[in-house]
Order: C-alpha cells, then sequence, then structure tokens
C-alpha cells in the first residue's frame, strides 16, 4: 500500500487523541470566556470527537498492522470519551446530563465511528486484494 517508511505509517492513535483533547479543551476554553456563542460545552467536545473520528479512520488505511491500530484507537476513543464525562463531572465544564442532545450524538458517534472503521477497514482489504490482479 505504501513504501515501508512513509511517515503516514508511524502514526499513532494517541497522537490523535490529544490533537482532539486539545482542540475540545480550547473550544471549552473559547466557550467559557464567552469568545465562542455555545449553548453547551459539549458541542466543542462532539466537534473535537468528530474530528478524532475522521482522523482515525482516514489514517486507518494506510496501516500496515491494522489490527493492532484499530484496537489501540477503540482504547482512545473511549478514553477520549471518559476525559469529557470526568471533566463535566467535576464541573470543569457542562455537564453531560443537563442535556439530551449530547446524550444522542455520543451515541450515535459512537456507532458510527464503529460503522467508520469496518467500512475502512473493507476498503482497505479491497484495496490490497485487487493489487494483485
Amino acid at each position: 500500500m505504501l513504501s515501508a517508511n512513509h511517515p503516514l505509517l508511524k502514526v499513532n492513535p494517541v497522537i490523535q487523541f490529544c490533537i482532539a483533547f486539545f482542540i475540545g479543551v480550547i473550544g471549552i476554553i473559547l466557550a467559557k470566556m464567552q469568545l465562542l456563542a455555545m449553548s453547551n460545552d459539549w458541542n466543542a467536545v462532539c466537534t473535537a470527537v468528530l474530528l478524532y473520528i475522521c482522523m482515525n479512520a482516514i489514517l486507518g488505511l494506510f496501516q500496515d498492522n491494522p489490527f493492532k491500530y484499530i484496537g489501540l484507537s477503540i482504547l482512545m476513543y473511549v478514553l477520549l470519551i471518559v476525559v469529557f464525562l470526568f471533566l463535566g463531572k467535576y464541573n470543569w465544564m457542562d455537564s453531560i446530563r443537563t442535556t439530551t442532545s449530547q446524550q444522542l450524538v455520543i451515541l450515535a458517534s459512537t456507532i458510527f465511528y464503529i460503522v467508520i472503521s469496518v467500512i475502512t477497514q473493507f476498503i482497505r482489504l479491497i484495496y490490497i486484494n485487487t493489487q494483485h490482479l
């Protein structure tokens, strides 16, 4: 698929987690400073989670060891959700219990994450198998 020393093969889901987390935190800080017009801090969190899902799916296509990558990326996705739930529990941001729409968004994004991961690995499998024709 890619040469063995291509930089995309060395991308780790932990780096993607850090990027999504810091974008979420920056969005929350900007909302607290009233520089962003957000009704709830979870809007920034949902944006960060969607960014993580898109980065993870695109970069997952290029991995040589997809099972290791997917396992670590699922762990990082769960950790991302748990960290933001933790921030909401200790009043560093709005609690997710105050809104039901964000609860549905988190559930829908989890389902979307699983579906997009399966689809990208299926596309990867088709690509690899058609290269030998």
